[in-house]
């Protein structure tokens, strides 16, 4: 972290691969997958050995983690601001593998309006579970009001 730099707001989530895999794979909520998860994630989900559903139940904990970190940055400003869609949280990798995130449409906007300039992403893979924790860092002269 720069030394102008701070934290903005922090999230974490742990998500039950059994009940992730009962949600993705019930009738009722068979469009998660698709309104969730970007083409890229669904793509990086299937590579590995790491079964896919456990893939996305990680991606998921960070995108979930992330509004957390969004809605605790947010709770110090005055004005309401509409939520963002998981879908405009993505998970992307760097060339290392390292997992990044990438956001857009109202997630940026809300990133944007509160001066972040870096996100922070951890996930981790249990037998039972997948955790993540999202920082996000900015640099406190960019906050707008």
């Amino acid at each position: 972290m720069r030394s102008d730099s701070m934290i903005l707001g922090m999230g974490t989530d742990l998500v039950s691969f059994d009940v992730f895999r009962e949600a993705v794979t019930s009738e009722s909520h068979s469009g998660i997958l698709l309104s969730v998860f970007t083409d890229g994630e669904r793509s990086d989900a299937q590579a590995g050995p790491v079964p896919e559903w456990e893939r996305l139940a990680a991606r998921f904990a960070a995108k979930e983690a992330c509004v957390k970190a969004l809605r605790s940055a947010l709770a110090m400003r005055a004005s309401p601001v509409a939520e963002p869609q998981l879908a405009e949280i993505e998970v992307v990798r760097f060339a290392s593998g390292a997992p990044v995130l990438e956001l857009h449409g109202q997630a940026k906007a809300i990133a944007d309006l509160l001066g972040v300039t870096q996100t922070w992403v951890s996930l981790s893979h249990d037998k039972e579970y997948a955790m993540a924790t999202v920082i996000l860092e900015g640099e406190p002269g960019k906050v707008q009001s």
